[in-house]
């Protein structure tokens, strides 16, 4: 709680090996949480696993310029593919705000649940970082086009009223029943026949909207990705998210 569940390297390794064991032990529906009181659900993926070019890390300004930070390697990009494609529903019991790549661990969950305090807030372009296509796409399956694009740009958060209202929450309840709602709606998906359930899943997945890009949009979106995740820009939002200061971008 002291990097306010910030989604390392480790946690999020952590997190899938959890889900593969859930599976394993034949559980019919999993529940992401907190610990109870928490002010901060998750800040976010944790920007001090970013690595740069020579391989050394986030905090090492200067010395060269960073990697991709949302390779189909990293670990909390593999985090949500596996949310995604978990055989059974995932349920996201939210109390505390939503920062970053934390909202995106949201969207991808199967339902959520929320207490009237939540905010969630998806944040690059606060610190200059290059959000990947993928992630861009779980936002546009679950969230009208309008709403992403603020969210995005403006870094700013959204309320679990509104989040309710355009309907990425499934439920919003006082803090102090949160558990209760959260159990109740676990024990109904749980009562269901699991067969139908997985296969449920499954063609909701395969069957959501999800942008298609052609191979030269790709490479145009990717050369420009690359292009940011090596800018001054980036390196500048990076040192004002240590410093604990508003960045000066300048774009470029």
């Amino acid at each position: 709680e002291s990097k306010r569940n910030a989604l390392s390297q480790h946690v999020c390794d952590e997190l899938s090996g959890l889900l593969d064991r859930c599976c394993s032990a034949g559980v019919r529906v999993v529940i992401l949480r907190s610990s109870p009181g928490v002010k901060v659900w998750s800040s976010g993926h944790d920007v001090r696993d970013f690595k740069r070019v020579d391989g050394s890390d986030a905090r090492s300004f200067g010395k060269s310029k960073f990697q991709d930070p949302l390779s189909c390697e990293d670990s909390f990009v593999k985090l949500l593919d596996r949310i995604r494609n978990l055989p059974v529903p995932v349920l996201g019991s939210i109390e505390g705000t939503v920062w970053g790549g934390a909202t995106d661990i949201c969207a991808c969950c199967d339902v959520l649940i929320a207490t009237p305090q939540t905010t969630f807030a998806i944040t690059p372009a606060k610190i200059g970082l290059p959000y990947n296509h993928s992630g861009m796409s779980h936002f546009i399956q679950v969230m009208p086009l309008h709403i992403v694009k603020w969210m995005f740009f403006s870094g700013e958060p959204i309320s679990a009223d509104q989040a309710l209202q355009i309907g990425f929450l499934n439920d919003v309840v006082p803090v102090e029943k949160l558990e209760q709602r959260t159990q109740e709606m676990a024990h109904i998906i749980a009562s269901r026949a699991p067969l139908v359930v997985h296969l449920l899943k499954r063609q909701l997945l395969c069957m959501s909207p999800a942008p298609s890009l052609t191979p030269e949009v790709f490479e145009e979106l990717h050369e420009k990705r690359k292009q940011t995740w090596s800018s001054n820009d980036m390196e500048e939002g990076v040192q004002a998210f240590f410093a604990k200061r508003p960045p000066s971008f300048r774009g470029n």
